[in-house]
């Protein structure tokens, strides 16, 4: 199989496109230390872009709604999906400024509440009486 020069250029290629890593992990033994420290390299070099494409991002906002939008995307473990919220609500102050109306955010604590609450409302199944579908087909008496 073939070696790709460049990682895949899915919706979030273009953090790759800065990331210049003289060493790849597949130019050395499979489980080395020399392939380990490459990608050690290559994942440290990404982890930067994606603060830097976020900060970009947040630069964009004013400090009160910077710690509001930073409280809405913080418990979002994935990337995409943080970069995502952020392109949405740059979007949102956009508009806010072009209309001339505020950009009405929640504080952060009361995201963190609201989040909370939601967590204690979150019922396990068997506790609601819901019983996971019978794959089996046959029914029971």
């Amino acid at each position: 199989m073939p070696k790709l020069s460049e990682p895949p250029n899915r919706n979030f290629g273009h953090l790759f496109s800065d990331i210049v890593c003289s060493s790849k992990p597949g130019d050395f033994p499979i489980g080395s230390l020399q392939s380990r420290a490459a990608a050690r390299a290559l994942v440290s070099g990404y982890v930067q872009k994606q603060c830097d494409a976020e900060g970009a991002i947040l630069r964009e906002f004013g400090a009160a709604e910077q710690a509001s939008v930073r409280a809405l995307i913080e418990s979002q473990p994935e990337f995409s999906v943080r970069l995502t919220m952020l392109r949405l609500m740059r979007v949102a102050l956009e508009r806010s400024r072009v209309y001339k109306q505020p950009l009405n955010l929640p504080t952060p604590e009361k995201i963190r509440e609201n989040r909370r609450l939601e967590k204690d409302m979150q019922v396990p199944n068997a506790e609601v009486g819901i019983v996971p579908n019978d794959s089996s087909g046959s029914k029971k008496t």
